[in-house]
């Protein structure tokens, strides 16, 4: 009973993410643009259900692990370790030097880039204030753990306590470039359209923009979510931009 559960639960998710891929991809990108994406995250979902997730099972445990020693409230992240892995995997390591993170909570994804990457420095911006997503959030309690958790990483993050639109508009709070971009911050789809345009300006040539919550169904309005900015961006930046992965 258990296997037939565990397929008959796959399929509905394919069969509710194809359908809600299709009805924001139609908006931006042709037929012939879509059927690709889709394709690639049919491959991608079996990749990491028949192969990520066992390859990289010990290297996710670790990090758990290790975490347990920190203060964290909430783990929205181990689950994307396969998929980061698949992807770092693919790169040389020591070419990302400096990454930027747009949201970073308690910083679970920090910790786990700056232990990946020996070298990296990554500049951290965080509002604590939370979105509509966070109601019931103390973010007294989250800025404190997110102090505590990369306390021994001190040398190699910078905070800066600020909505992305004022990073992005003072150019003496970034590194020039960054290799590695992670869009974690407000999902509501015209702020992360506008994180992912300003990101790409200070992105280095090969380097990665990697997006949170790809697939998350958070406003009524299926267009107003994390996907229809990633659509509206994939279809500015075609001819300039190489889609790695797809998955949530």
């Amino acid at each position: 009973m258990k296997k037939i559960y565990y397929i008959l639960k796959n399929i509905l998710y394919i069969i509710k993410n194809i359908y809600f891929i299709y009805i924001v991809a139609k908006k931006y990108v042709t037929f012939f643009k879509y059927i690709p994406i889709i394709i690639k995250f049919l491959k991608n979902h079996f990749l990491f259900l028949f192969k990520l997730n066992l390859k990289y099972r010990d290297n996710k445990n670790n990090f758990k692990n290790l975490i347990n020693r920190f203060r964290f409230s909430n783990d929205w992240f181990t689950n994307n370790i396969p998929n980061w892995l698949y992807v770092f995997e693919k790169i040389e390591s020591n070419k990302i030097n400096y990454i930027l993170e747009i949201g970073s909570y308690e910083g679970m994804s920090s910790k786990f880039l700056l232990n990946y990457f020996d070298n990296a420095q990554i500049d951290c911006v965080e509002t604590f204030t939370g979105s509509d997503e966070h109601a019931d959030i103390d973010f007294l309690k989250v800025e404190s753990n997110f102090k505590f958790n990369l306390n021994n990483h001190q040398e190699r993050y910078r905070l800066f306590k600020m909505n992305s639109k004022n990073f992005f508009n003072n150019k003496l709070f970034r590194k020039q470039f960054y290799d590695l971009i992670y869009i974690d911050g407000s999902h509501y789809k015209d702020d992360v359209y506008d994180d992912a345009v300003n990101s790409f300006e200070i992105l280095n040539k090969n380097g990665i923009i990697i997006f949170d919550d790809f697939l998350r169904k958070y406003y009524v309005d299926s267009d107003k979510n994390v996907i229809g900015a990633v659509f509206k961006f994939i279809e500015k930046y075609s001819n300039k931009i190489e889609i790695i992965l797809i998955g949530y």
